[in-house]
């Protein structure tokens, strides 16, 4: 292989032919890259309305957004496309995929997609403000990523209004690092609304807090590999099965033996 230019001896390196394939790099070492403009404005400016109408939707059928809190998810919106088929296109165009095509291949599946209200000066800290992975209480690392996560920010990313925080590398290890360390080390995302943060849910991150006058936005779209079981089972509340190898059509269990081999013919009948 053709020596690396102005190294010493180091024979092989990354080829960065495109800023696509930087992001890719940024997301294998550090465990998240910014991707600008991956979203219109006029597509946050919908965004925002239609998250704002689910969360009112969704605290409503839990009899008030204090019963959200008292289980640390006030502000926090689930499985926005079954509230409204409108994110679905995030979901299965190839504009918002191509990141996860390249960790997962071409078979996975959406195990999440919420939404995310960083309320300003929230008095009680919710999960989203704590040091976490996207999937919770798992303490193990794999040699590549076990999902992906597409993060838009429908508004600016600010200091001010707590934009996320990770810990580069943190995808790598198995434990957290202790919260000395954890604040040392961390990174604060600043991006414009229309950009997405793609991440490995495995790296650890939390949402700052909000301390400007209003309220900062976004929505998520974490991938996975279907061993993995989704959040909200999709299929059951879908009626559409566009790309539904993608919504987890495929991938429900089976009820009898029938019904998991029908499951098998209908894979090869779409192929």
């Amino acid at each position: 292989m053709k020596k690396a230019k102005n190294t010493h001896s180091i024979k092989e390196q990354e080829r960065l032919v495109s800023k696509f394939s930087e992001h890719i790099l940024e997301i294998k070492t550090k465990g998240f890259t910014v991707v600008p403009n991956l979203i219109s404005k006029k597509e946050t400016k919908v965004i925002r309305k239609k998250i704002l109408e689910i969360y009112k939707k969704q605290c409503a059928e839990i009899n008030g957004e204090k019963k959200l809190s008292k289980i640390y998810e006030q502000g926090f919106t689930m499985s926005l496309l079954s509230y409204d088929k409108y994110f679905v296109k995030f979901v299965t165009q190839k504009k918002y995929t191509r990141f996860v095509k390249s960790f997962l291949g071409n078979y996975f599946q959406l195990f999440c997609q919420n939404g995310v209200i960083n309320q300003a000066n929230r008095k009680v800290k919710q999960n989203i403000n704590k040091w976490h992975r996207d999937f919770n209480y798992l303490h193990i690392v794999s040699s590549k990523p076990l999902g992906l996560n597409i993060f838009y920010c429908v508004d600016d990313f600010t200091e001010s209004n707590g934009s996320t925080w990770y810990l580069p590398g943190s995808h790598k290890f198995e434990k957290f690092p202790g919260l000395k360390f954890a604040e040392k080390h961390k990174v604060q995302i600043i991006a414009k609304a229309g950009s997405a943060i793609v991440f490995d849910p495995m790296v650890f991150h939390k949402g700052g807090l909000n301390k400007s006058k209003k309220e900062r936005i976004t929505f998520t779209n974490i991938f996975t590999y279907p061993f993995i079981k989704q959040q909200i089972n999709l299929p059951q509340k879908l009626e559409t099965k566009t790309n539904s190898k993608v919504l987890g059509f495929y991938d429900t269990t089976a009820n009898s033996v029938y019904e998991f081999r029908k499951k098998r013919l209908l894979r090869i009948s779409q192929k």
